[in-house]
Parts: C-alpha cells; structure tokens; sequence
C-alpha cells in the first residue's frame, strides 16, 4: 500500500498552511451571532414515558396484537383432543 504524503498547500490551496484560525472580530461575530459552543441539557425522561413511547406506534400494536392471537391460537391448537376433527 502506497502512502502519498502532500504539504498542507497543495492539498487545499484556500486555507495556507500555519494559518492560526478565526481572527478575534469572527470569533465575536460568531458568538454575537450563534451564541456559545455549550451542550443543552434537556430534562431526563422517565422510563414509563420511554416504555410508553415504545408502544405509540401503529404497526407495533398490530404486530403485538397478531402475537397475541397467534399465542392464544397456538394453545388452543395443543389444548385440543388428538381426535378432534377441525384444524
């Protein structure tokens, strides 16, 4: 495998090399303009609002109710007499 090494230059030639970043009046225009770098905290959500939000779903209620009829049909199925004459 080839390693190809490139001076900073060449590989993007808008951005010299050794260049320090935002001057001091970008980085207050920033600032003013977006505000802080900080992370915003929100509150914690229990966990029956996140069980609860498992089930707001359409098709997980579908597929929990086709579990449900196929279990009970299932154990109606072994319930059954082994001469019984429907399937």
């Amino acid at each position: 495998m080839a390693v190809l090494l490139h001076p900073a230059p060449s590989v993007n030639p808008s951005r010299p090399a050794g260049r320090p970043g935002l001057s001091s009046t970008e980085a207050a225009r920033r600032l003013a303009e977006v505000g802080p770098n900080a992370i915003v905290h929100e509150a914690a959500r229990s966990r029956w609002v996140i069980l609860r939000s498992q089930f707001a779903s359409a098709l997980v209620l579908l597929m929990l109710l086709a579990a449900g009829v196929s279990f009970s049909w299932a154990r109606g199925r072994m319930a059954r007499p082994s001469w019984w004459l429907f399937s």
